[in-house]
């Protein structure tokens, strides 16, 4: 693990804009998490952003607001309940537009792609999407307008399911100059499992239907995220109720993950998480796993974290 500290500022220079603190390299030798630092009133709050290449593709993932208010119990970003003990974090702010294309150019610069072609505006970092919809979506396009052969991916608990339908429509209507694509964070197979996971979720039916709305309306698959926590939402008959939920939704992949870090008390073993799969798969539901990069530096899924100073 590297550490790379971008030196002291003075207070004219941070109130520039968004300014790279430190930057963590980890051992997989392709990921990044870069702390990124930015005024508010008399605060200088840092926010966290993830470098990764997945499958050949660079993927920043953009940090929406500084800090979330949606609780879920697997993430360190709010530390609710149990499996991060810890002071509960709230939202300090939302980022504004031009602030998530610096936190980007930033990234980008600190850690050069390695293809310019293939960039992925991932916007599953530190906050709720559609809780800051507006200055996400004025991101995606000045974005867009920056890198054309690009794309960006939104990723939602759902607590708005009216504005996935109306990304949908926008995205239609050619609103954004790349591909938008969208994932959904399910984490239950029902709604008192799923908002013991995520206390803000709106039921799981209406979620589903939004979901499909908008894979049906863009044309594009959509993803709907399952973080796996033992004895909470990864039993067989969580799977098999999985399977009845989605069996009919061909336009949807369950998207399985690992809890971070390994050493939770509620991360799921191999075999177990391949049971799991395999029970939903036999519904005809689609599936894929997914292992979060750069863990050993704390930039996996659910582990980006706010801080703040005077």
């Amino acid at each position: 693990m590297t550490i790379k500290e971008n030196g002291s500022h003075t207070e004219s220079e941070t109130n520039q804009g968004v300014k790279v603190v430190y930057i963590f390299y980890s051992n997989d030798g392709v990921s990044a998490k870069l702390i990124q630092e930015v005024r508010t009133g008399p605060v200088l709050a840092t926010f966290e952003t993830g470098r990764y290449v997945v499958d050949g593709e660079d993927i920043v993932c953009i940090s929406s607001q500084i800090g979330c208010a949606m609780a879920c119990i697997f993430c360190k970003t709010t530390e609710p309940y149990g499996y991060f003990p810890g002071r509960l974090q709230r939202i300090l702010r939302s980022l504004t537009a031009d602030e998530m294309v610096q936190e980007v150019d930033n990234a980008l610069d600190r850690v050069p792609p390695k293809d310019p072609t293939r960039i992925v505006f991932s916007f599953m970092g530190m906050g709720e999407s559609f809780a800051n919809k507006k200055a996400v979506s004025e991101a995606i396009v000045a974005l867009g307008n920056k890198f054309p052969t690009g794309r960006a991916t939104v990723c939602t608990i759902g607590h708005d399911l009216r504005a996935i339908r109306e990304l949908a429509d926008a995205v239609t209507q050619g609103r954004y100059p790349v591909p938008v694509k969208l994932h959904v964070s399910l984490h239950g197979s029902n709604d008192e499992t799923r908002r013991s996971v995520v206390p803000f979720a709106k039921p799981i039916e209406d979620t589903i239907a939004a979901a499909e709305y908008y894979s049906v309306t863009t044309g594009y698959d959509v993803k709907l995220n399952y973080v796996l926590v033992k004895d909470v939402n990864s039993s067989d008959q969580d799977a098999i109720s999985l399977g009845e939920l989605l069996k009919d939704h061909q336009n949807l992949t369950l998207k399985i993950s690992d809890l971070n870090p390994p050493t939770s008390p509620g991360f799921v073993d191999k075999a177990s998480a391949d049971r799991f799969e395999n029970i939903v798969h036999n519904f005809g539901v689609k599936t894929c796993r997914f292992t979060s990069c750069g863990t050993d530096i704390q930039a996996g899924c659910g582990e980006l974290v706010k801080g703040s100073k005077i």
